[in-house]
């Protein structure tokens, strides 16, 4: 995906749960968290929105 096209995904979702939900939404790409231990705590307190089967 093309930077802009990654762009405007992200935070088209990230504007999209945040009027789904009616409240504030972190939204993070696992793959950008380096830290080892706030990385565990993401993995350890995430919520699948969605899940296929």
């Amino acid at each position: 995906m093309a930077p802009i096209e990654h762009k405007n995904a992200y935070f088209g979702l990230l504007n999209d749960l945040r009027t789904l939900f009616g409240e504030r939404i972190d939204l993070a790409e696992i793959t950008g968290v380096r830290n080892p231990y706030i990385r565990e705590s993401i993995e350890q307190t995430k919520v699948p929105l969605y899940a296929a089967a």
